[in-house]
């Protein structure tokens, strides 16, 4: 029971605290058949399967263990046609619920030029030292078009620009149906 001095000091100083928890919610899955992610073209195939051809700027993030299997993937941030602004903690929560060792970031251009931007290389530098911060690895940021991919970061061309992974042509790349399972 409680006093009446305490229902005074409850209404006038007390800070109500919310009780919560963190649950993870499966929407699907995708079947991938290499189990492992190797190189950045590994990468980008399980990106375009997963992102199709979106109309705006989407930003996507594939967490992995430490023998580089995909563990989740999820579409961190969608921003519009020419931008997409984001927080570095909306891309390492999904990193950090899934106790990640490492993650791999990949926007869409629809505009089909995948030349990273300057906002692009500002954000992967901030990302990458946000993500040192948690003990978490970024291990790559790819720009998709719909013909084209080039990496933001991770410069590993012999004279230090950046690489580019396939370049942009005109031919159609084949899409792979998303699979989807029950939801549990």
């Amino acid at each position: 029971m409680t006093t009446q001095r305490e229902n005074q000091t409850t209404s006038i100083s007390a800070k109500r605290i919310s009780l919560e928890r963190i649950q993870l919610l499966r929407e699907g899955s995708l079947l991938y058949a290499d189990r492992k992610v190797r190189s950045p073209a590994d990468a980008e195939v399980i990106f375009r399967r997963y992102l199709g051809r979106p109309d705006r700027e989407c930003l996507a993030v594939l967490t992995v263990n430490v023998k580089q299997e995909p563990t989740s993937l999820t579409t961190a941030h969608i921003g519009t046609f020419t931008e997409s602004v984001l927080h570095p903690r909306e891309v390492a929560k999904t990193a950090v619920l899934h106790n990640a060792q490492g993650m791999l970031l990949c926007h869409y251009h629809p505009s089909d030029d995948a030349t990273p931007s300057a906002d692009d290389i500002r954000v992967t530098k901030r990302l990458e030292k946000a993500c040192q911060v948690l003990g978490i690895k970024l291990q790559d940021h790819l720009i998709l078009g719909k013909r084209c991919v080039r990496r933001s970061t991770k410069k590993e061309s012999s004279d230090g620009g950046e690489r580019v992974l396939n370049p942009c042509r005109k031919e159609k790349l084949p899409t792979v149906p998303w699979v989807n399972s029950r939801p549990f």
